[in-house]
């Protein structure tokens, strides 16, 4: 009886010790999530900005491509072009673009199999942030019509297997964001 028992606890613990060993392997097995790398473009015009999750303060290289966490992040943006600023075509910077873009990485899966790496666009237009490519602020020369029309309120898409959501607002500008996004301007 004495050895039952003996036998019973040490199959017991031996059994406990194959779990919480067979859970931290599942868990350490795990694949890490895969890398975003995202870049913004604008039109030829001067670009004031602040955009959030790894792109740089200021030195915005135009389509270069920067490591992005995975994330909801803010952006506020205004353009300087022929004379005028938008978003509203004032000879002064009296409104900007401003909300949020969110991206999130591909998963890793078991047994040690890593997320892919994933690219996104992104369109600085004179009506709003948007997906790049899809459309253009000044009309294009060969009279083709954009496939998107930047708007304010929320607009999601996938790029190359990456969702995408994007929220636009515009906002009155301040002194205190004249002077974030006058020092991280792009020509």
């Amino acid at each position: 009886m004495v050895r039952a028992k003996g036998a019973f606890r040490v199959t017991t613990l031996i059994a406990v010790a194959l779990m919480v060993l067979g859970v931290a392997l599942s868990a350490v097995s795990c694949g890490q999530p895969g890398k975003i790398y995202g870049d913004i473009v604008w039109d030829p015009s001067t670009l004031y900005y602040s955009i959030g999750g790894g792109f740089p303060t200021s030195g915005l290289s135009y389509g270069a491509s920067y490591l992005i966490s995975a994330g909801s992040w803010t952006y506020k943006y205004y353009i300087y072009y022929g004379g005028y600023y938008y978003p509203g075509g004032y000879s002064y910077p009296a409104y900007y673009y401003t909300g949020t873009y969110t991206v999130a990485a591909e998963s890793g899966s078991f047994p040690f199999v890593n997320g892919s790496d994933n690219y996104f666009e992104l369109y600085c237009s004179y009506n709003g942030m948007v997906k790049s490519g899809a459309v253009s602020s000044i009309p294009p020369a060969n009279g083709s019509v954009p496939t998107v029309t930047p708007q304010l309120g929320t607009q999601s898409w996938t790029q190359n297997g990456l969702r995408i959501t994007v929220t636009n607002n515009v906002a009155k500008i301040t002194p205190e964001d004249l002077a974030q996004m006058n020092q991280a301007v792009r020509k």
